[in-house]
């Protein structure tokens, strides 16, 4: 479980969930000063969609790919060949609907796996794109057991 961080209360809001990630928003990219305060106040890993290259840089920083459309259909789904450190991608977010783009990625070496959730894709409102694209826990649970078979296979 990672936690989304856009400010430094939120930062101090993480440390009482205990989650084992925090996670820089692909809008939030470009704020140097987001990255320095959760690397300088956290022992946390950090997952950045799309860091600048000065924040790719830091410590801990791992850069997840990502497209920033809500949701990302087919047609607009784009994602690197294979995923490693030596490429500068660590792992993918996703934000296509269901759970084929998660496999794909995982099958193509990606570390990390980011993708909304949410408890009822029925709350999708015009203004909050998120729920169409987020997943729910049957496909939480699909994901995982696609990981835990290609995992064996390789």
């Amino acid at each position: 479980m990672a936690a989304s961080i856009w400010t430094e209360r939120d930062l101090e809001l993480a440390e009482s969930i205990e989650p084992l990630f925090l996670k820089i928003a692909a809008r939030e990219g470009e704020n140097s000063e987001l990255f320095d305060l959760c690397v300088r106040k956290s022992q946390l890993d950090i997952l950045a969609s799309n860091p600048t290259d000065l924040n790719k840089n830091k410590p801990r920083v791992h850069p997840i790919y990502t497209v920033r459309k809500y949701p990302t259909y087919t047609e607009d789904l784009s994602m690197p060949k294979e995923f490693s450190k030596d490429d500068d991608w660590f792992g993918y977010s996703d934000h296509t609907i269901g759970t084929h783009a998660c496999c794909l990625a995982i099958a193509r070496g990606a570390m990390y796996i980011e993708k909304h959730m949410t408890l009822d894709k029925s709350r999708q409102q015009k203004l909050a794109q998120a729920h169409t694209c987020s997943m729910d826990l049957d496909e939480l649970k699909q994901i995982i057991s696609f990981n835990e078979f290609y995992s064996r296979l390789t």
